[in-house]
């Protein structure tokens, strides 16, 4: 980060990742006036593990006027800092900076070529939509090679600034996403633009296009309803990024994409490694649920996410019965599954050493069967309690599972297994925990589950088929499908699922080999799911909700990321509220009725987790709006950040803060309710009011 004088706020900054050698410039060019100034370059996630430190080293910094040549190539190993050479070129200058709007001098031989201009377009919406109550702007930031990145890009309605400008990295992304509430704009034709300042302060307007604002609600919900809709469902709420990719790819582009998208990619494998860094210790149950939050609340791909929630309460293991190791790395393997052939996942549990652990599998062998995970495979995770099966086949399945354990091996302290996730002194007493078919502990013989015969053999390939014969057939029942089905949607849609939307899904599943990007396509196709009344956010789904619009909140105002809400806040208000992440302890996962997280407990979990995260929910609404509404009102002018000036400011700000907390305006009695709040007049009372809005019905239903 890049610091100038004593301003707390940064003025540059870059991220940097791997052990190479760099030469990144770090943010945009500044302006700097007259006289002395003290420019400050600080490493923010400074890291230290056991006996390593994991600061960068930084051998040098560079200052460099606009329109300066690099630098030159340092010699061989000279201040090289990597392996570079005389005959690699280097990046450009660290830093660029502004010394005034005049273009500076190139190498003194007269003024140099403006930088090339912004070039700005509207996604969407399209030209003449309809708009009314909350909608959204989706506009496009490109340039050519070398042009300045916007300093922050704001929303004009018929040439005025709204007020919501986007800053720093978020300026800079090529797309961007602007709330548009329609309340106080006359209904009928205006024209909406984007506009972005360079660091030089030189302005640059989109083509300007029309929308009509509506005196009433449309008869059908338009793409902008329908997306919010998708990302309350399938997501974690209306994130500034995922609701751009909806409007812009299509409802089905996007759903396409996002479920098909690799676990592997340079974005998420970044999660990943911040996330075990941040929290190294496996063998610890709470750093191995702080982690996965970790990863959730930073991915870029949050269907994926919520999918891969959704996969491991269904196959619920205990951490404090697996221990955080075999946990950790059981919700790894479904991360890299995502959203799969049922039969898959079913594999991935059943080799997970977590779930032999939790369901006493380990403990099962020839002539001392251990039913419990027989039981559990057929009631839980494939047939379904109603699903036809009897005892007699959970025995016979318990015979045929013989042999299928796990193994205690030692491993060597300080050794990096995967991602460098490093065992130490915690690591109990440095043994690891796998996945193991003994054929000596499988008697062999012959059994008959759920109409399927199982032959007697004394090879030991062939019991290991066996084993995975039952998991195929299991997860091929029709009776899987169903009940698969229903946990779906009734985690997707509502409690409980209409039979005609489970009969679909189930038919979806059979007719492609169980494959759950299919059910999830037929889902969304689904009329139930788009008539489905409002469902009650669950502990998990609200302070996901919270933490990820919160830290899209400071991205898009330029913040510090680590000033987000952070892993720890939640899986601390999970516990409390009930719903503490892997700590299920009877093997049916949590419940998806609304009932179970509308107590009076679970809603002051929801109060108190709130007065936590103040200081980050208040970033929802640009910093010059958390002001007296007196000062809303007076400051109002285009030369500054403040919004324009409106019939009625209060209102200005309850409907921004709604609108990035849920996608909605609020209703008529929560909108009066958070009138009469925020009209006490005070400095705080902004920021109470946000905290109001969050505890409203609203935010606690998707």
């Amino acid at each position: 980060m890049l610091y100038r004088d004593a301003s707390e706020n940064p003025v540059g900054s870059v991220r940097l990742t791997g052990s190479k050698y760099h030469r990144l410039p770090v943010g945009t060019p500044i302006h700097l006036d007259a006289g002395p100034q003290v420019l400050s370059v600080v490493y923010r996630n400074d890291f230290n593990h056991g006996k390593e430190d994991r600061n960068l080293y930084l051998d040098r910094y560079e200052l460099a006027r606009v329109g300066d040549s690099p630098a030159p190539t340092p010699e061989p190993g000279k201040n090289s800092g990597g392996p570079q050479t005389a005959h690699t070129p280097l990046p450009p200058p660290a830093t660029t900076i502004l010394n005034s709007p005049t273009p500076a001098l190139a190498n003194g031989n007269g003024p140099a070529a403006p930088d090339a201009p912004v070039r700005l377009s509207i996604l969407y919406p399209a030209e003449g939509a309809p708009v009314f109550g909350a909608d959204a702007v989706v506009a496009r930031v490109s340039g050519a090679v070398g042009a300045s990145r916007p300093a922050w890009v704001d929303l004009l309605v018929d040439g005025q600034p709204q007020g919501v400008r986007l800053l720093g990295p978020a300026a800079a992304m090529d797309t961007l996403e602007f709330p548009l509430v329609a309340r106080q704009i006359a209904p009928g034709i205006h024209r909406i633009a984007v506009r972005a300042i360079d660091p030089a302060g030189r302005a640059t307007d989109s083509p300007a296009q029309t929308v009509r604002v509506l005196d009433h609600p449309p008869f059908m919900p338009g793409p902008y309803e329908r997306a919010v809709f998708l990302l309350d469902r399938l997501a974690f709420g209306p994130e500034p990024r995922e609701l751009a990719a909806v409007l812009t790819l299509g409802e089905s582009a996007w759903l396409n994409n996002r479920l098909a998208s690799s676990y592997e990619t340079p974005a998420e494998q970044a999660v990943l490694r911040v996330a075990c860094q941040k929290f190294p210790r496996i063998d610890e149950e709470q750093q191995a649920s702080t982690r996965a939050l970790a990863q959730w609340i930073n991915s870029d791909n949050p269907v994926r996410s919520r999918f891969t929630a959704w996969t491991e309460n269904h196959f619920s293991t205990w951490v404090s019965k697996t221990k955080g190791a075999p946990k950790w790395h059981e919700h790894l393997d479904f991360c890299y599954m995502g959203v799969a052939p049922f039969a898959d996942l079913l594999s991935i549990s059943a080799h997970s050493p977590a779930m032999l652990a939790y369901l006493d599998q380990e403990k099962s062998y020839a002539n001392k069967l251990n039913e419990n995970y027989a039981r559990e495979i057929m009631e839980l995770h494939t047939l379904g309690v109603h699903g036809g099966y009897k005892q007699t086949d959970v025995t016979s399945l318990a015979g045929v599972l013989n042999g299928w354990t796990t193994a205690t091996e030692a491993v060597l302290p300080q050794v990096d297994g995967p991602l460098g996730l490093v065992y130490n002194g915690g690591n109990e007493a440095g043994v690891w925990r796998d996945f193991r078919f003994d054929p000596f502990l499988n008697d062999g013989q012959g059994r008959r589950v759920f109409g399927m015969n199982f032959v007697a053999s004394k090879d030991p390939a062939q019991r290991y088929d066996n084993i995975r014969l039952a998991m195929e057939m299991l997860a091929a029942h029709p009776s899987t499908a169903e009940h698969v089905s229903r946990k779906l949607a009734e985690h997707y849609v509502g409690v409980p699922a209409s039979d005609a939307l489970v009969r679909s899904l189930a038919q979806a599943y059979l007719e492609n080999g169980g494959d759950l990007r299919a059910v999830m396509r037929a889902m969304v196709a689904h009329k139930d799911f788009w008539s489905a009344p409002m469902k009650m956010a669950t502990p998990f789904d609200f302070g996901m909700r919270v933490a990820r619009v919160c830290r899209s909140a400071v991205v898009q105002l330029g913040a510090d990321p680590n000033t987000a809400p952070n892993p720890d806040q939640i899986e601390g208000f999970l516990k409390k509220s009930g719903m503490g992440l892997f700590d299920r302890v009877t093997p049916d996962g949590y419940p998806e009725n609304n009932g179970n997280y509308a107590d009076s407990n679970a809603l002051l979990q929801r109060w108190r987790f709130m007065q936590t995260l103040g200081e980050h929910l208040a970033r929802l609404v640009p910093g010059h709006w958390r002001t007296p509404p007196a000062t809303i009102q007076s400051t109002a002018n285009e030369t500054t950040a403040g919004p324009p000036v409106t019939a009625d400011p209060l209102q200005r700000f309850i409907d921004l803060a709604a609108v990035r907390l849920t996608g909605h305006l609020l209703d008529n009695g929560s909108n009066q309710a958070a009138l009469e709040v925020l009209g006490q007049g005070s400095a705080d009372q902004m920021r109470e009011t946000i905290l109001f809005i969050a505890l409203l019905p609203e935010t606690s239903l998707r």
